[in-house]
């Protein structure tokens, strides 16, 4: 199964699962039981190896997870294990967390993005540029900052897959471009 299969896999279950919680008033409580979850994967590579070990039985990962969680997590999310587990998808469930994710700032009109600078940002500078971005969007954002030296300056912003890229590098490409297709019109109609 490729990556483009299980991450489509893993959105259906955690459709399935913010629907069913969104009927029963539970949106909250299973979202920060999920965030919980996948800290806990996330932090132990242990128990996740062991969630997605094939030459485990389902039926002892059942009984591990209801021995780990029982009487801790709502029944919803329970009955969700269960059925994950009962289709042998629980190599997805970290997958399935970051889908939960995107569902809930979708509800709550929040984007998530990157935003990349040449230089550090002080946290009154990157604040304000949020807020700034946020204005020209018409959404609010939950920006992840990230510097990197090659775009020379300027910046570039990616929100949920779209690149709007402002660097100096991208400006140079693009004059680049530009003087060589100048050039390339000059040379043919010098040569005719």
């Amino acid at each position: 199964m490729g990556h483009d299969d299980s991450k489509a896999i893993a959105m259906e279950y955690a459709q399935a699962l913010f629907d069913l919680a969104l009927e029963r008033e539970q949106l909250e409580v299973v979202g920060q039981e999920l965030f919980g979850l996948g800290e806990l994967l996330g932090g132990q590579g242990g128990f996740s190896l062991f969630l997605e070990s094939p030459s485990i039985s389902r039926k002892q990962k059942l009984a591990s997870l209801l021995n780990i969680f029982g009487g801790r997590l709502s029944d919803l999310v329970m009955n969700f294990l269960k059925v994950v587990n009962r289709r042998g998808r629980l190599s997805l469930l970290v997958a399935i967390v970051d889908c939960y994710a995107v569902l809930e700032d979708k509800r709550s009109g929040v984007a998530k993005g990157k935003l990349t600078t040449a230089v550090k940002l002080d946290d009154k500078e990157f604040g304000r540029l949020c807020e700034q971005i946020s204005g020209e969007l018409g959404r609010k954002l939950s920006l992840e900052s990230e510097t990197d030296e090659s775009i020379i300056g300027g910046m570039v912003l990616t929100v949920e897959g779209v690149v709007m890229d402002g660097s100096v590098r991208r400006s140079l490409q693009r004059l680049g471009c530009s003087i060589r297709r100048q050039m390339g019109v000059r040379l043919l109609s010098n040569s005719e």
